[in-house]
């Protein structure tokens, strides 16, 4: 049997340069950057991941995929501990 998502080894690490597509759609967005579906929707309900419309599907700007990654990023930074 085969998982739908990818495992946590298979997500880009931080030091890895990733290649930022013009739009992903939420199945591309999902692979891209290793969240689930239901997790990209929530993000998107809650206004930190911005989303638009096209017709039918949801499209998520690569730009805007890449500032969501970032204040991520951010965020984790600072609940870090400080080390001396």
């Amino acid at each position: 049997m085969t998982s739908r998502h990818p495992a946590a080894a298979d997500a880009p690490s931080p030091s890895m340069s990733v290649v930022v597509r013009p739009a992903y759609d939420i199945p591309g967005f999902c692979e891209a950057f290793g969240v689930g579906r239901s997790h990209v929707f929530d993000e998107i309900a809650r206004g930190r991941l911005r989303a638009t419309k096209i017709g039918r599907r949801t499209v998520i700007a690569g730009t805007d995929a890449m500032a969501w990654l970032e204040a991520y990023r951010n965020a984790s930074d600072r609940s870090a501990p400080k080390v001396a």
